[in-house]
């Protein structure tokens, strides 16, 4: 796929369209099937599917059962354990843009490469 990164469309982007950050792809994936209106037997179903196709062993994933619960809010927290890059941020908030969801993000540390490379050379 071609990545205009002068309009910034794609989370890869900030990556000049090399790379898509894994956290802004599986959350590109469930908010689009989230966005689908489907009922909640279905979308629970294919959040599973999508659960296993990644390989996350545990999930947790809650659907409100209210018919009205998209229309209220269409805001998401995403709290990535061990640290979240500021182009992480960058690519889900464009992923937020292109599904049409206000994405919060927060982490147990925002890194960057110095953070990443000092943590792996030094002794513990």
């Amino acid at each position: 796929m071609e990545v205009d990164c002068v309009t910034q469309n794609h989370p890869s982007y900030v990556f000049s369209g090399k790379y898509t950050p894994f956290v802004a792809k599986l959350a590109e994936d469930i908010l689009t099937t989230l966005d689908l209106k489907l009922s909640t037997t279905v979308i629970e179903r294919k959040l599973e599917d999508l659960m296993k196709f990644y390989c996350v062993t545990e999930n947790e994933v809650r659907i409100k059962t209210d018919t009205d619960a998209y229309s209220r809010g269409r805001n998401v927290i995403i709290f990535v354990l061990g640290g979240i890059t500021r182009a992480e941020i960058a690519a889900l908030q464009t992923v937020g843009k292109n599904v049409g969801f206000n994405i919060i993000c927060a982490g147990t540390d925002i890194s960057n490469g110095f953070k990443i490379v000092n943590a792996a050379v030094s002794p513990s």
